[in-house]
């Protein structure tokens, strides 16, 4: 029995997700596929536009056979958090012999050259990143230099010998670097074969290319679009119909029976008609209440604030109105957008340093949906080096708390948005 994985938020679930589903079991010839799947709030440090349950139900329609949950903690992370902890729960399982990602590159070999690299740091490594980012150079810049100069250092190349990338010139390489670790799916695959090898997992990386529109495009490429853009359009099919206008009640149905598979089209119409998408200004009361209660000494205890930051974040509080006018405020040169929207969010929801640590070594598996999957389920009921949950009620109250907080504090927005009644985490049930 063979059992191939994916990484994934479905946020929401479209075109290129379901060829890459499609394409993996093809490829891989995998009779089994594992999806680990964002919570309620995604890497963007955003809530997601659909609950977690509503995402799962997409996957298992989109052929997934497990859909199984990723800590908040981790799915609001960095992109090495998100990998890492990702890696660390397909690991638990003992039943996953592949792990696929769609990538820019579409070629596993320079994922797995610079993991290398990246997973041991050396000591000239670290000195050539420390003197990168002393001499003002972004994090990913110096990354991708000191990367470069390792990877000709292990290759026994000096100053003026040819690249070790075939046909690119020495000095071409770290400019060909930097593109490469700016593309967001590379990024997020090499992570993933970072976290591969320094966990000495079995699980096997493979690639595919990227189909359609990137990442960040926020137009579609034929029938395939972003995310990002999908999202764009839901929001504005919502703001159409609340502002009461000749869209009333109705979303462009033919754009996105284009762009996103038929299950998936019938139940983002569904959000809209008797819902609402969940979006991040959605929680701006909730976070300024919890910024009332901190002090610069009490916000640092939250991942990633630092003693500069906590300044930034508790000054422009007063001047801002919404999460989004605050995160505007706050970014600087150092700081991306999505990096303090990921601040704020861990701030929101009492993540600390050491919950993301412990993502890294999950005690327990959520499972939150499963379809054809009666053999697999029996292999995972042998192979699982930790204990796994269908039910929320299974699960220890120590191990869940700060999951239950930020599905509750979601589904608490959006019963509001909708005014719709409020439904618990205990009374939802595994999909199927």
């Amino acid at each position: 029995m063979k059992t191939a994985a994916v990484i994934a938020e479905y946020n929401p679930f479209h075109n290129g997700h379901a060829y890459q589903l499609q394409t993996v079991r093809e490829q891989s010839g995998a009779e089994f596929l594992i999806v680990v799947m964002s919570g309620d709030f995604v890497q963007r440090g955003e809530p997601a536009i659909v609950d977690k349950y509503l995402r799962t139900q997409m996957a298992l329609d989109g052929g997934a056979n497990l859909v199984l949950e990723l800590p908040c903690a981790a799915s609001t992370g960095s992109a090495g958090e998100f990998a890492s902890a990702a890696v660390a729960v397909l690991d638990k399982t003992g039943i996953v012999d592949e792990l696929w990602f769609g990538s820019e590159c579409g070629r596993i070999e320079p994922f797995l050259e610079m993991a290398q690299c990246l997973a041991e740091e050396t000591e000239d490594f670290r000195k050539d990143l420390q003197a990168s980012l002393a001499a003002g150079s972004s994090y990913p810049a110096a990354r991708a230099l000191a990367a470069v100069r390792e990877l000709r250092r292990r290759n026994g190349l000096r100053e003026a010998d040819a690249g070790f990338c075939p046909g690119v010139p020495a000095a071409a390489e770290e400019k060909l670097l930097n593109h490469f670790l700016a593309m967001p799916n590379n990024l997020l695959g090499l992570e993933y074969c970072i976290a591969l090898r320094k966990s000495g997992s079995r699980i096997v990386p493979h690639t595919m290319l990227r189909a359609g529109a990137g990442h960040h495009d926020l137009v579609p490429e034929g029938a395939y679009a972003s995310a990002g853009a999908i999202r764009k359009l839901l929001e504005e099919a919502w703001r159409d119909k609340i502002s009461q206008t000749e869209k009333n009640n109705v979303l462009p149905l033919t754009e996105l029976r284009r762009l996103v598979p038929e299950s998936t089209c019938r139940h983002l119409q569904m959000t809209l008609q008797s819902g609402a998408p969940v979006l991040l200004d959605d929680f701006s009361e909730q976070l300024f209440y919890q910024l009332l209660k901190e002090d610069r000494n009490s916000i640092q205890q939250y991942h990633g604030v630092t003693e500069s930051l906590a300044n930034r974040i508790l000054t422009m509080t007063s001047s801002s109105d919404t999460v989004t006018d605050l995160a505007e405020q706050v970014k600087a040169r150092h700081l991306t957008r999505t990096g303090i929207n990921r601040i704020l969010c861990r701030v929101l929801l009492g993540i600390r340093e050491e919950d993301v640590l412990r993502t890294q070594n999950p005690v327990y598996i959520r499972v939150l949906g499963f379809r054809g999957a009666g053999s697999l389920l029996a292999e995972l009921k042998k192979r699982a080096e930790v204990p796994y949950y269908f039910r929320f009620a299974e699960i220890p109250e120590d191990l869940y708390r700060q999951e239950l907080f930020a599905s509750q504090l979601y589904e608490r927005v959006r019963a509001w948005k909708a005014k719709d009644a409020f439904l618990p985490d205990w009374k939802r049930q595994v999909l199927k």
